[in-house]
């Protein structure tokens, strides 16, 4: 599952890559949790960077939910659910993120990690979205994660991993044209990503916690092969070492 990400990129250069506009300004964030506002590009609008409310509501539901239960939505039996089947088919979206966030159970304690993908500084989630509607008329446009079965090297850490929509197909999954057997395809395809991870501060428990010492690394990575995207060099917060459009 995934209950807590980054997303940390205001650079031109991430709006060069995702051809997208950021139209409701931009605000760095180490701790994005369900509940909160994070930057998605919807299907409606590909070209523009847009801020949900993480927690998935559909359109037709006529109370407000108590707290943000349908963040993560499996793809297991999507088709079919009817929370997600009308979502899925015509209201999908990308969710941005740099990392995002496990807990490890370990003799009892269970240990913030971050996980990251190698030479990935930017990560799309596949999600879906609603607008749900108020008996005044005022709107909440919200969205969820698509997870699935842990396929990567880190499957013996987690049950289930969010589903990240490669750079190749990201129009792709946005496109109103996509037939749900490509959509269905697509978000099933083995993750082809390279992950690592290592652990940090039990400070990002705390949802009012919200600064880049949350993704210092507190203990060794668990593979030593290649460092985290945030490295030594990181002195501005929203800017990210390694590629050269990324400076």
């Amino acid at each position: 599952m995934c209950n807590r990400f980054v997303w940390v990129s205001k650079v031109d250069g991430i709006e060069q890559v995702l051809r997208a506009d950021y139209r409701d300004g931009f605000t760095p964030n180490y701790n994005i949790h369900p509940g909160s506002y994070a930057y998605v590009i919807t299907d409606s609008d590909p070209k523009s960077i847009v801020k949900l409310r993480w927690g998935f509501v559909p359109h037709w539901f006529k109370r407000w939910p108590a707290y943000a239960v349908n963040f993560n939505a499996s793809v297991n039996g999507i088709v079919k659910n009817p929370l997600y089947r009308s979502s899925i088919r015509s209201q999908r979206c990308l969710v941005l993120a740099n990392c995002y966030y496990i807990w490890i159970n370990n003799n009892g304690v269970h240990q913030p990690y971050l996980i990251y993908a190698r030479n990935e500084h930017l990560i799309t989630f596949a999600g879906i979205w609603s607008v749900w509607k108020d008996m005044e008329g005022n709107t909440i446009p919200t969205f969820a994660i698509l997870t699935k079965p842990a396929g990567s090297r880190l499957d013996s850490l987690m049950k289930s991993m969010p589903v990240v929509i490669p750079a190749e197909y990201r129009r792709k999954y946005l496109s109103k044209d996509l037939p749900l057997r490509s959509v269905i395809n697509m978000i099933n395809a083995r993750d082809e990503y390279e992950y690592n991870a290592y652990p940090v501060s039990h400070r990002i428990n705390d949802q009012s916690a919200n600064d880049k010492q949350l993704i210092q690394p507190v203990g060794p990575r668990l593979f030593q092969e290649f460092r985290g995207i945030f490295s030594k060099r990181l002195k501005n917060p929203n800017a990210l070492p390694g590629r050269s459009r990324f400076k």
